[in-house]
């Protein structure tokens, strides 16, 4: 476990680091109830519509918490993400790690142990933490009042776990909605013959404020 916690601060930390909360841009010719499929406007059904507005709303929030929960039998490992803006946060039990994005300039900041440690660099593109940013309503079936992903959209989610986890195989993933947001994830994940369950919860949607420390400011 304590492997799997440095490869998920590795991939959470690599991907945070791109300063980039873009929404999905969709060119949609046809109503909003309805989808274009080669060339013709096709009716969506009232469950169909619902979910796509969902999605899309999801998909622009640019302020709100994101947060990680990782088990594995009697181990458990959190982790808390924030996004406010150009800004985003990143807390585990024994640090915060601070991004902030100025005029394509990524700053970085992270307090350990009451200690402040700052560097900065070019940011750069990587979306793939915002995996679910990408979803289409067709990805997903409702069973027991749950959106689960259809086996042949596996591949989408799979390949930002196997990023965070190596040699995981994604067994189920499923999401709950709040009628008009995404608000969790759940993954079952298999990894070396043991099972990990990952749950994702959406909160605080235009809630969060981060407040960047500075060296000599406690």
């Amino acid at each position: 476990m304590k492997k799997l916690i440095v490869l998920m601060l590795l991939c959470f930390s690599f991907v945070l680091t791109a300063c980039e909360k873009e929404g999905v841009i969709e060119d949609v010719p046809c109503t909003e109830q309805q989808i274009e499929v080669d060339g013709e406007c096709i009716d969506l059904t009232g469950q169909e519509i619902q979910l796509r507005t969902v999605l899309k709303n999801t998909a622009e929030l640019t302020n709100y918490q994101f947060d990680v929960e990782v088990i594995e039998g009697e181990n458990n490992l959190n982790i808390i993400m924030l996004f406010d803006d150009n800004k985003a946060a990143i807390q585990t039990a024994n640090q915060i790690d601070y991004y902030l994005d100025d005029s394509g300039v990524c700053q970085h900041t992270t307090v350990m142990n009451n200690v402040i440690f700052e560097n900065s660099y070019d940011c750069f593109t990587n979306n793939s933490f915002l995996f679910y940013k990408g979803f289409d309503y067709t990805y997903f079936r409702v069973v027991d009042g749950k959106y689960n992903l259809n086996s042949e959209n596996y591949q989408t989610v799979e390949a930002f776990f196997q990023n965070a986890f190596p040699n995981s195989t994604l067994e189920s993933f499923k999401m709950a909605t709040t009628g008009t947001l995404v608000s969790e994830m759940f993954a079952e994940l298999l990894i070396d013959g043991q099972t990990y369950f990952v749950t994702m919860t959406i909160s605080e949607v235009d809630n969060v404020t981060i407040e960047i420390p500075t060296k000599g400011v406690n």
